[in-house]
């Protein structure tokens, strides 16, 4: 189990290797593998707005949304991301 885990972070550029493969901060490996305010929303709420952006064709598509109080205070915000291991831990910082 153990290096089949590290043959996918291998893979992914997400751990070092001789093959050349990319190289992410650790802080960036920390996202990705445990991302933070994952999730979604009540679509019908009146105090949740929601933005999507990316296309299916790049590979990166996401979706934002924010929770806002009477004041136009952001109280919570939750994203949803498909596409790589840096734009899974953009979205998460």
């Amino acid at each position: 189990m153990m290096l089949k885990q590290t043959a996918k972070k291998t893979f992914l550029g997400l751990r070092n290797s001789t093959a050349g493969c990319r190289f992410y901060h650790e802080n960036v490996i920390d996202h990705f593998e445990n991302p933070r305010n994952v999730g979604s929303f009540k679509r019908d709420d009146p105090n949740v707005g929601t933005g999507r952006v990316g296309t299916a064709a790049c590979g990166d598509m996401m979706a934002l949304q924010i929770k806002v109080d009477e004041s136009g205070h952001i109280t919570d915000a939750r994203f949803k991301t498909f596409g790589c291991a840096a734009a899974i831990a953009a979205s998460s910082v």
